[in-house]
């Protein structure tokens, strides 16, 4: 891999306060998380800056380096951060925290990539309801939460590899085969009461099993990107999804599964407060 030099200034940018460069005589020593680390090629100081040699320092903090040869550019990927994948039962390669693959959960500019993962998931869901064969117990998605993004390809730079990783908490449970009441129905009842009177009810089904499944998925653009070059200010700009969106199936794994005691709950909104005023709904 052709080696690629980056001021510590920018070092810093990327692995935050994990990296650090001990001056004294000669030679400089290279600290990242605590740990000395000795390249190759050691840290020089050039036109006074420090300059390191990134993916001594990237590989320490668990990503991948790789030269795009077209790009004349450097890429890092990383994994989400180790805050969600420290109990997965498969974890990510190596996982770096707090790097720039991870998108944290104030991130908009991907609002194409969650609608196309909510589009499928939402289908996933209307599918599982449908089991392929009866009498046989099948696993039906009950609801799912999206936990977290990242890039594909993480580190300073995008290019027109870059795609979009989600990782969804995927709720199932598992009813029960009961005659007249698959997965898809609603059974309501009323009863007459041997004192007078009629009751109404349900009818709920009961459940073998409950669990969730951590999963991540890799969104990308249909079609080629638009690359956009302003000389003037050196930006390059890609264009993404002018024909779509869509899931990459075969890069979709497991993280990391749990059995549950119960169901989990189907809304997040809070019940209404004790004096909230229900002829509200009335009207």
């Amino acid at each position: 891999m052709k080696k690629k030099w980056i001021t510590f200034v920018g070092v810093v940018v990327m692995v935050g306060i994990f990296a650090t460069v001990a001056f004294a005589s000669s030679p400089i020593k290279l600290f990242v998380n605590g740990q000395e680390i000795k390249p190759d090629v050691p840290p020089q100081l050039i036109n006074g800056r420090t300059m390191v040699p990134i993916k001594w320092v990237a590989e320490m903090l668990g990503a991948t380096v790789y030269w795009n040869e077209k790009e004349r550019v450097v890429g890092i990927e990383f994994s989400l951060p180790h805050e969600l994948q420290k109990e997965w039962q498969y974890p990510l390669p190596r996982g770096g925290e707090l790097s720039l693959g991870y998108l944290g959960r104030e991130v908009k500019f991907i609002i194409p990539a969650v609608i196309t993962l909510n589009d499928y998931l939402a289908e996933k869901q209307k599918a599982s309801l449908y089991p392929p064969t009866d009498n046989i117990p099948q696993p039906v998605l009950v609801r799912y939460e999206l936990l977290n993004a990242g890039r594909t390809d993480g580190g300073m730079w995008y290019s027109e590899r870059t795609a979009y990783k989600i990782v969804a908490r995927l709720y199932y449970s598992e009813p029960q085969v009961k005659e007249g009441h698959p997965s898809h129905v609603i059974r309501l009842y009323e009863q007459e009461l041997p004192e007078g009177g009629i009751a109404g009810n349900s009818e709920e089904l009961s459940f073998n099993r409950h669990w969730y499944e951590d999963t991540e998925f890799i969104i990308r653009p249909k079609g080629e990107a638009i690359v956009e070059r302003d000389e003037s200010s050196g930006r390059t700009t890609w264009v993404q999804g002018l024909e779509g969106w869509y899931i990459d199936e075969k890069d979709t794994r497991v993280l990391k599964k749990k059995e549950l005691n119960k169901m989990p709950m189907l809304f997040d909104y809070p019940l209404p407060p004790a004096e909230y005023d229900y002829t509200l709904i009335r009207r």
